[in-house]
């Protein structure tokens, strides 16, 4: 891995990140307050006092101000001048293919993730402030996820224990990818029921596949990664509870889709029978608890989408947790995920 030099990159990225959401919190308290952007509580949430959305705009302004001052500035020896210009340190680290091929890759892969993102973020800062009809939002998303595949950002092969790596056909690698970008994302924002809960599962998620990507030789996943988890867990200082702000369906939107965008270009490129499990054990709270979301309203001939209070942090409140305590153990069952996903890409090869 070399020398301790070679992780600061990655310690940059992530404490820029933590520091800038800490910092623009307060500006966007200010914007949504003045906008009118308002979560006022009901018989299904959990606060009690009427509470400011769009953090999620804070996560989003850090991550992509940090990444694109670590685009900018030499990264250390992982990162070439003209890798750096071109946004292409994927080509500059691989070692594979044609280097000016490779660069234009990384630099379409970067382009969907800022313009994916983006878009997102939009739709869910339209959530928070028109609250859109669950059709609206999921044609949206779909829109969305399928522009990522435009980009390059598409799950093109899976692998096989018998038959090694077998290439999809581009419809159905495109079919694969809306799905998992379009379900993963919906799967996070499932997961925002409790101050802290999602901006702190979303910081650890982060750490332990940026961890998957250092130890795999993907330095531009691992530094988006970085970035992200430290933008995620910088929220916390206002969210943490009791709560002054929400990431609202901006935020949530925005981190599940950079999360199934960034698995893409990261673990499931991994030619190992078990890459995808890889990024399922890691993020797996958000799919778990969503799964079986579907099966119970499924079961229940209720809409899919359908709001209730039988999410896992629900049952740990009926138990007879506080908050604090609901969030702690779901973190560090997050943390027991992510040791075993570590584990699992460090054992395959």
């Amino acid at each position: 891995m070399g020398s301790h030099s070679s992780f600061l990159p990655y310690i940059g990225c992530w404490a820029s990140g933590l520091v800038l959401t800490a910092l623009l919190c307060p500006l966007v308290h200010r914007l949504a307050t003045r906008m009118g952007v308002i979560d006022h509580p009901d018989h299904r949430k959990v606060h009690r006092e009427p509470i400011a959305r769009w953090g999620g705009l804070a996560i989003y302004l850090s991550f992509f101000f940090t990444l694109g001052m670590a685009l900018w500035f030499s990264l250390g020896e992982a990162v070439s001048p003209v890798a750096r210009f071109t946004g292409g340190i994927i080509g500059a680290v691989s070692g594979s293919g044609d280097q000016l091929s490779s660069d234009l890759a990384a630099r379409g892969n970067l382009v969907g993730i800022f313009l994916g993102g983006s878009l997102m973020l939009i739709l869910g800062m339209l959530d928070d402030l028109l609250t859109l009809s669950a059709k609206i939002k999921l044609v949206g998303q779909i829109a969305i996820a399928s522009m990522f595949v435009n980009y390059g950002i598409s799950i093109g092969f899976l692998s096989h224990p018998s038959s090694g790596i077998v290439f999809l056909p581009d419809w159905f690698a495109g079919f694969l990818t809306v799905f998992w970008i379009v379900g993963l994302t919906n799967a996070i924002n499932l997961l925002d029921g409790l101050d802290g809960l999602l901006a702190g599962v979303s910081g650890i998620s982060a750490a332990f596949l940026c961890v998957v990507s250092i130890m795999k030789g993907q330095m531009l996943v691992a530094i988006m990664l970085a970035t992200l988890s430290g933008s995620a867990l910088g929220f916390l200082r206002y969210n943490y509870n009791p709560a002054r702000m929400f990431m609202g369906d901006t935020g949530s939107l925005f981190l599940g889709v950079m999360f199934a965008s960034l698995s893409i270009m990261g673990a499931l490129k991994l030619s190992t029978t078990v890459a995808f499990m890889i990024p399922v054990l890691i993020m797996g709270l958000p799919i778990l608890d969503t799964s079986w979301a579907i099966i119970r309203r499924a079961a229940r001939r209720k809409p899919i989408f359908a709001a209730d209070k039988e999410h896992l942090h629900h049952r740990l409140l009926g138990l007879g947790l506080s908050q604090k305590q609901v969030v702690a153990v779901i973190w560090m069952f997050n943390v027991m995920l992510g040791v075993v996903g570590v584990i699992l890409a460090y054992s395959v090869h």
